[in-house]
């Protein structure tokens, strides 16, 4: 149709300039599949533009596009693809102000830095093409590449693996070349003359213009084409392309590869990064290598070496220089796992040592510290062996990285089994304790976290008095090491197994008066430990204690009596809240009761009795359901959501999570969508593929021109399946 309008072709000459700005004239727009004269900032579509001349270069020869935007007084239009059809450059993009109408002037401005690392990346491609064949042989053709901004990518034919001193080789003679500064020639020329080049590189079953441009790195063309049969133009990058070009080599700066992989039979792909994008590379590596090089040998830790290995696998680094690093950590896993062995081996022995003198003692049962063994469940085991051989009760534990492990043996001539030693010390005092074995033997674990540790540690100096001897009384304290706080531990310890588990259990009176005592010492959360002490049944009346609400006053602010009360709700102790409710006495110490008094007494009567026949541990979900069938009771002036903030947050959630899961479901309709149309065109490809195979039985086709047709089906095959992958995902 353009054609048949008398429409010019574009003229795109200005893509091989260093123009970044040009005055064109719109010849057509194209909205849909519509022309139309003029369009504004409203199009809800995608806009193309053509124009009588252009300086973006479009998509093609494996070179993506260039990017920039369209400007005239109040109108901006953002170019996001350039695509040539049949000599018309077409610019598709997004208005973001205004609007243009055809044969208007506007002002082209090209994203130079984007063209720029295209350029690079272009010229590298080239050199990496004639270095590749001078490296590994004649034999290497081109199969596919891709120049992009950030990357550029090599696809070629070749049956053999190349090994780390050949891309070595590969990476160093391109960095040779472009240290040479060589300068790149570029000349359209007659096609026939172009092709009697010696030493010309050119995609195989590729059609090209007549004339055709050429470029060459470090050769003059017009030099060239003076005797275009020498055999010296071989030791020259010399290509046919219409892609755009460095004017000499310095600019690249800097080349890395950074992927080599087989991505089919006898094809193998090459990825490089080049100027800004490998300076940050090596700049990255030189970073990491500074760390590695800073381990120390003799003090290295098997978790270091992990992180490192994790690390490089999560850094963009050089290939060669991944590979390494990779080797030397290798090197240094194998040192450390020696050292490791010889450790163990001296350790053992050592810690064998000691249990036996140990047990010269003659103990009725022993507490033994082994963090020397660093948490080694074998050396433990086999410490443990050693007492189960002279039939001794022993606990042993280990702390080392914040993890506390221990182990008990009691034989079973005792009243008392391994594990419930283990489970009424470690896992009554510590929240996040795990245990279990049998009769005779157990072992457990647990993590020292800081604010697990303050209630254990207040908690446990307040009954030690209670509890354990003078002789092995220990105080614990946040503010001494671990070392000291285990070691009041081994003091409850050996009192659960003199006294066995009675000595931990005290009376009301004194969780009355252990409460008082934390909020004076604000040492830690009271709160916390006393739900923790209700929790554990050592006292289910605390809850319910007037003392510790008026305690809350003095010392906390009204969030506390809330989370108390939200506490009891939670755990079915409704009864608590309703007497403390009646306690008229209680408006003195806490103005925020007569809150509770007005507007929650009301509901706890009529909830009272239904309460007595649910389960103890009924959910926040029956509460509302009670809430809501009594919500008429309560005074009119009150919502529900005054009274249960929690409810309501939680619905509110639900309905977010709702929202998100047909989000979800959409966007996975969506890319089953697309699956299902890709799978379509890879059965059409497949198809392709077999009457190929069988022209070739046929002899209808020469057998280099269908291998280089189906290598392309196979290329475009394995593209595919990459997308559909990522659809999928």
């Amino acid at each position: 149709k353009l054609e048949q309008e008398e429409i010019s072709k574009t003229d795109d000459s200005f893509k091989y300039s260093d123009k970044s700005t040009l005055k064109a004239k719109v010849e057509r727009i194209v909205v849909g599949k519509e022309f139309v004269d003029n369009v504004d900032e409203n199009v809800s579509e995608y806009v193309g533009i053509l124009l009588d001349r252009t300086l973006f270069y479009s998509e093609s020869g494996g070179q993506i596009n260039d990017l920039g935007n369209f400007s005239k007084e109040d109108f901006i239009f953002q170019v996001e693809n350039v695509q040539i059809y049949g000599g018309y450059v077409l610019h598709v993009g997004v208005i973001k102000q205004g609007s243009i109408k055809i044969n208007e002037e506007i002002e082209l401005t090209l994203d130079v830095s984007r063209r720029k690392n295209l350029r690079l990346n272009h010229t590298a491609t080239h050199i990496l093409n004639y270095v590749l064949r001078e490296t590994v042989g004649d034999g290497i053709e081109q199969k596919g590449s891709l120049v992009a901004s950030d990357k550029l990518r090599f696809d070629f034919n070749l049956m053999n693996h190349l090994n780390e001193n050949q891309l070595n080789e590969i990476q160093n003679n391109i960095q040779d070349l472009i240290n040479k500064e060589n300068k790149v020639y570029s000349k359209e020329i007659p096609l026939n003359l172009a092709m009697s080049i010696s030493g010309l590189r050119a995609v195989f079953g590729e059609v090209y213009p007549d004339p055709v441009r050429v470029v060459a790195v470090g050769v003059d063309l017009d030099e060239i084409i003076k005797n275009p049969q020498d055999e010296k133009w071989k030791s020259f990058p010399i290509e046919l392309c219409g892609g755009t070009h460095v004017s000499n080599s310095k600019e690249i700066q800097l080349f890395y590869l950074t992927e080599y992989s087989s991505i089919a039979k006898g094809i193998k792909r090459i990825v490089a990064v080049t100027g800004k994008r490998a300076l940050e590379l090596k700049s990255i590596s030189d970073d990491f290598s500074i760390e590695l090089n800073k381990l120390n040998i003799e003090n290295i830790s098997e978790k270091d070496l992990k992180n490192l290995s994790s690390k490089i696998d999560n850094l963009s680094l050089p290939l060669l220089n991944k590979l390494i690093f990779k080797s030397r950590i290798d090197e240094l896993t194998k040192i450390y796992l020696n050292q490791e062995k010889n450790r163990k081996s001296i350790l053992l022995k050592d810690l064998t040592n000691f249990a036996n003198s140990i047990l010269e003692s003659d103990k009725p049962f022993y507490i033994l510290n082994l963090s020397k063994s660093k948490n080694d469940k074998k050396i433990l085991n086999s410490i443990l062996d050693i007492f189960k051989q002279k039939n001794k009760p022993v606990i042993l534990y280990s702390e080392f990285e914040s993890k506390v492990v221990y182990f008990s043996f009691i034989p079973s001539y005792f009243n008392i089994p391994a594990n419930d030693w283990l489970s009424n010390s470690f896992n009554r005092v510590l929240l996040n304790s795990k245990s279990g074995g049998k009769d005779t033997a157990a072992q457990g674990i647990f993590t020292l976290l800081c604010q697990k540790l303050d209630e254990f540690f207040t908690f446990v100096d307040n009954i030690d008095s209670n509890t354990t001897s003078n002789n092995n009384s220990f105080s614990f304290s946040k503010r001494t090491n671990e070392q000291s706080n285990i070691e009041a531990l081994v003091a409850v310890l050996e009192n659960i197994f003199t006294h066995g588990n009675k000595g931990l259990e005290s009376n009301h009176q004194h969780n009355n008066w252990t409460v008082t005592k934390l909020f004076n010492r604000r040492r830690v959360d009271p709160i916390s430990c006393i739900t923790y002490i209700s929790e554990r049944k050592r006292d289910s009346k605390l809850l319910n204690s007037l003392d510790y609400v008026k305690q809350l006053n003095h010392k906390s602010p009204i969030e506390k009596l809330r989370a108390w009360i939200c506490n009891c709700l939670s755990k079915g102790l409704l009864s608590h809240v309703y007497n403390v409710i009646l306690d008229s006495n209680l408006a003195d110490y806490y103005e925020p009761l007569s809150f509770l008094t007005s507007q929650w007494a009301p509901l706890c009567t009529v909830l009272l009795k239904p309460l007595s026949s649910i389960n103890i541990g009924f959910q926040l979900t029956d509460l509302d359901n009670i809430l809501q069938r009594n919500v008429n009771l309560l005074a009119p002036e009150v919502e529900l959501q005054d009274i249960n903030p929690e409810i309501v947050l939680l619905q509110k959630k639900i309905l977010y999570l709702e929202d998100l899961n047909k989000s979800l479901q959409i966007k996975a309709d969506e890319a089953d969508e697309r699956y299902r149309s890709m799978e379509k065109e890879n059965m059409q490809l497949r198809a392709e593929c077999h009457v190929l195979k069988l022209r070739v039985d046929s002899h209808e086709m020469t057998n280099s021109a269908l291998l280089e047709q189906i290598s392309k089906l196979e290329s475009e095959y394995e593209s595919r399946i990459e997308s559909m992958s990522m659809a999928t995902q």
